[in-house]
């Protein structure tokens, strides 16, 4: 029995607590007022658990549940993902072991990522509109530098261009063969987001019984445009299919090359932050779940030759290529009077597509040469065009430590298969390497009218020249020529 007084109004009153055993306690039991310390001790701690269960039950569900893959930026689009993609995920998860080791385990249940952290599909676009550097304020780490950019992964079928590179000589044709033009295959997310979350996963699986690897890039081709760069990318690909992946002229490297360039706030935009995110566009492309991919390569598209510094800026430990040819050969493979049309003494060639809005580093050239960018006949537009290209390698191969080198487009599957290959990519040639780049060099996978046996065509190029072309090339492209063939292999 426990007796209590209080003090109430200037009254005393004495209060009486009877102590009861068993499951219940009889009507007046107790009479005591107030709230026992004890039982308020009993609140909190359940209060704490209650907390913690709801925090771990939505890390599940939001971080972790494979339930919850799909679109990390629209439900709907994610839904409609997954009922599309569930069938092929089973058939097509190429190199995906079973995992046994618990933590390997947790780190498959990757949420709504999980299929990009997984390597199951891949990246094939960038919407860099929105880029911009990182505000200082917001800075969650040192790889935190820009936001803003929106990747689009989709499941490629990778086996179909490794079976045949030649089909697929630009990597949009490979996209729109896996389907990945159709928006219910393509999952949208915030780039930055996806690629923390890509690290902290690899982090989990590390050391673990998992296939799941980034590919590290092993060389790049960029190249004068024309000149032999999808023979070159064809036979890496070839070359060890299981091995090797290749990205020919595939649409994120070349946004991420241009980056700031592309974006609406380009003002806010630093360098930092677009080698930055050059950096994560690659580790991205390199997620894989085949344990025998260990080699990567980029052919760029020829205008990315204008961004090689950026490029070394960002990867100064990975070796390239420019791939160049003679002046007359390369202008004949843009204009050919017998294939390009001319009207109003403009062509509709690729070299020629910025004539009427010159960017500022060709119309410095030309003014340096004493000419009038907007006097230019379009011969003379497009040689100045190439030899932008040519003069930013060559800047770019002057630079202290650089590892580029220049390959001249003569002869160029013996100088890949002797020179390029294994002693400045590092990558060993096989005899059955070998056997694969001398096959697949016989066919040419440019044309329009399917596959086709290719044949050597400088000696009609030149007979094919006209005047104004060569003239042009003399003016432009006589001298770039010449340095680029002082610095190249097998020369």
């Amino acid at each position: 029995m426990n007796r209590s007084l209080e003090n109430r109004g200037g009254k005393i009153y004495k209060f009486t607590s009877t102590k009861t055993t068993g499951i219940g306690r009889r009507r007046g039991a107790n009479n005591s007022p107030g709230f026992p310390l004890h039982s308020v001790a009993v609140v909190g701690v359940s209060f704490l658990c209650t907390s913690i269960a709801i925090a771990v039950l939505y890390y599940y569900i939001h971080i972790l549940s494979p339930m919850s893959i799909g679109s990390a930026d629209d439900p709907k689009l994610g839904a409609r993902w997954r009922k599309n993609t569930k069938a092929r995920m089973k058939t097509k998860r190429i190199g995906t072991p079973d995992h046994n080791d618990g933590i390997v385990q947790g780190a498959k249940k990757s949420g709504k990522f999980g299929p990009i952290l997984r390597g199951e599909i891949h990246l094939v676009e960038l919407d860099l509109s929105d880029l911009h550097a990182t505000p200082d304020d917001d800075m969650t780490g040192e790889s935190d530098l820009y936001r803003g950019a929106v990747g689009r992964f989709c499941e490629i079928d990778w086996s179909s261009y490794k079976d045949n590179p030649p089909v697929f000589p630009m990597f949009r044709l490979l996209v729109e063969e896996s389907d990945c033009n159709n928006p219910d295959n393509v999952m949208t997310v915030d780039l930055a987001k996806v690629v923390h979350k890509a690290r902290e996963y690899d982090k989990v699986i590390q050391g673990g019984d998992n296939s799941v690897h980034v590919i590290p890039p092993r060389g790049v081709v960029f190249h004068e445009s024309r000149v032999g760069s999808t023979l070159a990318a064809n036979s890496l690909a070839a070359m060890s299919p299981d091995a090797h992946r290749v990205y020919s002229e595939s649409a994120p490297m070349n946004s991420a090359l241009k980056g700031c360039e592309l974006s609406r706030q380009d003002d806010d935009c630093t360098k930092e932050a677009h080698i930055q995110l050059l950096k994560d566009v690659v580790a991205m492309m390199g997620r894989t779940n085949s344990p025998r991919e260990s080699n990567m390569f980029y052919k760029v598209s020829s205008i990315g030759s204008k961004r090689i510094n950026l490029f070394q800026q960002a990867f100064p430990d990975v070796p390239w290529i420019f791939i160049f040819r003679d002046p007359v050969q390369t202008m004949m493979s843009h204009l050919d009077p017998s294939k390009v049309t001319v009207v109003n003494g403009q062509a509709a060639a690729v070299c020629t597509k910025s004539q009427r809005r010159p960017p500022f580093d060709l119309v410095t050239l030309v003014e340096a040469t004493g000419y009038d960018v907007y006097e230019l006949t379009y011969q003379e537009f497009c040689a100045a065009h190439l030899a932008t290209l040519c003069e930013s390698a060559l800047k770019a191969m002057t630079k202290p430590h650089s590892l580029g080198k220049a390959v001249e487009y003569d002869n160029l599957v013996d100088k890949l298969i002797s020179s390029v290959i294994p002693d400045h990519f590092g990558i060993e040639m096989t005899d059955e390497g070998k056997a694969n780049i001398l096959a697949i060099s016989k066919t040419y996978s440019k044309s329009k009218g399917g596959e086709q046996t290719w044949v050597e065509d400088s000696q009609r190029k030149e007979v094919g020249s006209t005047p104004e072309i060569r003239d042009a090339s003399d003016v432009f492209l006589a001298e770039s020529y010449v340095k680029l063939k002082q610095r190249s292999i097998g020369r």
